[in-house]
């Protein structure tokens, strides 16, 4: 330490009450108008912080532990939320760009769908295991979720008994009314030909958001089958007399021609769920 014409190796303060070292008090206009060296100390009383040069630039010398924008090193308890704003880093490292794949170590078996093949819906267990018919007028819809935002570019239905000529089955999809129903109408896909057995697909390009929704479909001639499930794992609500009929689904009389917007009362609930299918082109 230099007073004066004299340099002394160290200053001493005495212990006890009273003893203190009072640094100069400078605004940051008057800070900013030093010719500042390295080492210089000073309180700046516009931040209310001490602070030093470093050579370069002036830098607080510890934060308050009242500074909201700061977290204690040790020796205090952090309560309520905290949040960090749009990019803020981490020693250099923006988190937001890890986000993705952090994302992806933390989904369910249900988020992770192969692209580019069929899914009929996740509750049904086991896959198809038998086919019934679906009567003509009858407009059928089964419990669709979507665990993850995804993008369709398939929707299909596979026949296994043909219908008479001219036979017509049209898909579609609901959204969810919010209580376990389907309510709008989300896309009315058209018609693939029934008269024959075998997939019948049509090109869609819809991307869900995560969310439940219903595939539809309904068909203008009898005698037309196509695959099912008899097993589903999740039970309509309140929909059910008893344990022994699991609900995979409901249907309402309707004339055929363009889907209903929205689907309507349901007239029934099915004991069994029909096998219809998305296909994905992307997990977005």
């Amino acid at each position: 330490m230099r007073m004066g014409a004299t340099t002394f190796p160290r200053i001493r303060i005495r212990a006890g009450p009273n003893s203190y070292i009072l640094l100069a008090v400078l605004t940051t206009a008057q800070r900013d108008a030093l010719s500042a060296a390295a080492g210089y100390l000073i309180y700046n009383s516009t931040t209310a912080q001490v602070e030093s040069y470093n050579g370069s630039a002036w830098v607080a010398v510890g934060k308050l532990y009242g500074d909201a924008t700061f977290l204690p090193l040790a020796g205090g308890a952090l309560t309520g939320d905290v949040t960090m704003s749009a990019l803020k880093t981490i020693d250099t490292m923006d988190p937001s760009v890890h986000l993705a794949d952090l994302s992806a170590h933390i989904r369910d078996m249900l988020q992770v769908v192969r692209i580019s093949r069929y899914l009929v819906s996740p509750l049904i267990v086991g896959g198809p295991s038998s086919t019934d018919t679906i009567g003509a007028n009858l407009l059928v819809a089964v419990p669709y979720p979507i665990v993850r935002p995804m993008t369709a570019d398939r929707i299909a239905v596979e026949v296994s008994t043909g219908g008479a000529a001219g036979a017509l089955l049209r898909l579609g999809i609901y959204n969810d009314n919010g209580a376990g129903l389907p309510g709008t109408l989300k896309l009315d896909a058209g018609t693939v030909d029934s008269t024959t057995t075998g997939l019948k697909t049509i090109t869609i390009s819809h991307a869900l958001a995560r969310g439940l929704y219903w595939l539809a479909v309904i068909g203008n001639t009898a005698g037309v089958a196509v695959y099912r499930s008899g097993v589903t794992f999740l039970q309509l609500v309140g929909r059910s007399a008893n344990l022994q009929n699991i609900d995979g689904g409901v249907y309402k009389t309707q004339t055929y021609g363009a889907l209903p917007d929205p689907f309507g009362t349901e007239d029934s609930t099915l004991n069994n769920m029909y096998a219809l299918a998305l296909r994905f082109a992307s997990l977005d």
